[in-house]
Formats: structure tokens, C-alpha cells, sequence
């Protein structure tokens, strides 16, 4: 039996990925930057899927940061889908992440409707 792969090392992956990005920024290579933003971004979203449904406070940070990680990666299919779905599952308790990632949201929103005209 294949063994998935362990939630934290996904996250911690990821948030490495995602420091690398910004580096890149750093260093004016946007498609870099982009590239390495969706690639933590799955990972992240990997995580959140192999992590347990009774550590919510854990699930919370995870999609939250994955979400987060597909809008600054330009995938916004991917941040408006994960991030409703996120929304779904985080109760009145998770405020500061539901109020991030519906700031994500509304941005998508913005962003397709720019996009629109």
C-alpha cells in the first residue's frame, strides 16, 4: 500500500516554493515567480487534502495560504474554486482566514470583471 504523503511536509515544500518565488520577484523573473507560485500552490492543496478534518485550525492556514498561492500565481479558476470551497468548510471560529480568503475572492471577482469589459 503507497503511503500519501505527510500534509506538514507538503506545507512546509510549499512555503519554501513560495519564498522562492518571491525571491524571483526580487530578481524581475515574473514567470519564475508565477511558475513556482502554482506549483506551491498544488502542493498546498495536496496538503490540505491529506490533512485530518479534526485539525480544522491546520486546515484553515493550509487553504488558506493555497488559495492565496493561486492568485498571486494568476490561476484564478483554481483560487475562486478552492477558496469557495474553503469558505464552505470553515465556521464563524476561522474569521481572520475566511475574511482572507474572501478578500481573495472579491479580488478574482475584480479581476474577471476587468477582464470582462
Amino acid at each position: 500500500m503507497e503511503q500519501q504523503p505527510n500534509y506538514n511536509d507538503l506545507h512546509v515544500t510549499a512555503m519554501k516554493m513560495a519564498s522562492d518565488a518571491d525571491m524571483a520577484v526580487i530578481n524581475n523573473n515574473e514567470q519564475l515567480a508565477s511558475d513556482l507560485r502554482l506549483q506551491a500552490a498544488k502542493l498546498d492543496e495536496q496538503s490540505l487534502e491529506n490533512t485530518p478534518r479534526d485539525l480544522s485550525r491546520t486546515r484553515a492556514v493550509i487553504g488558506t495560504s493555497a488559495v492565496t498561492l493561486y492568485f498571486k500565481a494568476g490561476d484564478l479558476a483554481n483560487a475562486k474554486r478552492l477558496g469557495e470551497a474553503c469558505l464552505e468548510e470553515l465556521d464563524e471560529n476561522y474569521g481572520y482566514n475566511r475574511n482572507e480568503i474572501k478578500k481573495v475572492l472579491e479580488a478574482v471577482n475584480q479581476s474577471q470583471a476587468s477582464t470582462d469589459q
